[in-house]
């Protein structure tokens, strides 16, 4: 019987080695930062479209400034060392410690938006409570999911309210709001 048992053993050891290793599985891109701190760190914080050029720069159009102020519209990093993965014409989300440099080192840190609207989708830049997507992110930093229409625009929010007040004025003071008249007849008619 010991025999038995000491082979069904040994059975169960080879069939558990022959069958391979296990998956393990480990952060092998170290610990995810909090999002929060990154923030925190950067001076810039940008949604923007990508440009890879074939000479190594790359081209950082801003669509919109969530954190900070750009020193201009359009960032030029004439082949940087390190920079973070990006997407050739891609949509991203950029947090620059220093707005002059796009290496990781510096650092930056870059998470991709997806055509539909999620936030690092793939997973590429972890971060700790990075809100999953673009309205998300928008709300954590508290702001509009659209930007206002431009004041040049000549067609703005400004422009439609004072006309709608002022109807609502006039239709309150004809109904005998404000400027109320008597509807008494006089006798006799």
């Amino acid at each position: 019987m010991r025999n038995l048992v000491l082979g069904i053993s040994l059975a169960g050891l080879v069939g558990a080695l022959a069958s391979g290793p296990q998956p393990v599985l480990a952060a092998t891109r170290g610990p995810a930062s909090p999002f929060e701190a990154t923030i925190a760190a950067s001076r810039l914080v940008v949604v923007a479209t990508t440009e890879l050029h074939p000479d190594g720069s790359i081209v950082v159009v801003i669509e919109r400034v969530l954190a900070g102020v750009p020193p201009r519209p359009q960032l030029v990093f004439a082949a940087p060392v390190d920079a973070p993965p990006l997407v050739d014409g891609g949509r991203a989300v950029i947090a620059f410690s220093t707005p002059t440099s796009i290496d990781a080192d510096a650092p930056t840190r870059a998470w991709q938006i997806s055509a539909d609207g999620y936030v690092d989708p793939e997973g590429f830049a972890p971060a700790d409570g990075l809100p999953p997507t673009l309205a998300a992110l928008y709300t954590w930093f508290g702001l509009p999911m659209r930007e206002a229409a431009a004041a040049t625009a000549g067609f703005g929010l400004s422009s439609v309210l004072g006309p709608i007040l002022l109807v609502l004025v006039a239709l309150a003071m004809a109904e005998g709001g404000i400027a109320h008249r008597s509807r008494r007849r006089a006798p006799g008619g």
